[in-house]
């Protein structure tokens, strides 16, 4: 069946099983959404999914929910989370870009990753509840170990 799912202003059409759970469709509204996230655990950046106007169980089915081909979902994420994510984001943005002109062979300076590495660093994680937290910290990670690896040159 086709469902429509808004996140966050975001309105996605994903094809998916009747039996697929909400913790399922969260996943597949992170990888649709893109973005960068890991693939497992992401779904818990997600704080509900509504199916008219009644919050859905993550362990529940959309069958079991009473979601029907071509019916509506609301999904939103923690809020917490939201900030964090859009904060890494813009620091994944800043290193691509640095990755861009050390590509083309311009000079990257050391003062300039420790900057990022600060700035990744200073990310407030502590409204965002846990697994949701694990999975930001592990983004975190990532974007570090990337500007670690540019700085000794292997990027």
């Amino acid at each position: 069946m086709t469902v429509c799912v808004v996140a966050d202003g975001q309105r996605l059409e994903l094809t998916v099983a009747p039996t697929l759970t909400v913790r399922d469709l969260k996943q597949q509204v992170i990888a649709a959404a893109g973005g960068g996230l890991p693939s497992d655990g992401a779904w818990a950046l997600l704080d509900r999914a509504i199916h008219r106007g009644k919050k859905l169980h993550d362990d529940s089915t959309l069958e079991g929910a009473g979601v029907h081909h071509r019916d509506k979902l609301m999904v939103s994420t923690l809020p917490h989370a939201k900030e964090a994510m859009r904060q890494l984001s813009t620091c994944r943005a800043r290193r691509e870009a640095l990755a861009d002109r050390a590509g083309r062979g311009e000079a990257v300076h050391e003062e300039e990753l420790t900057r990022e590495m600060l700035t990744l660093d200073s990310i407030d994680l502590g409204g965002v509840p846990d697994p949701a937290q694990g999975v930001l910290r592990e983004l975190r990670k990532q974007e570090l170990r990337a500007l670690e690896l540019m700085g000794s040159g292997q990027a």
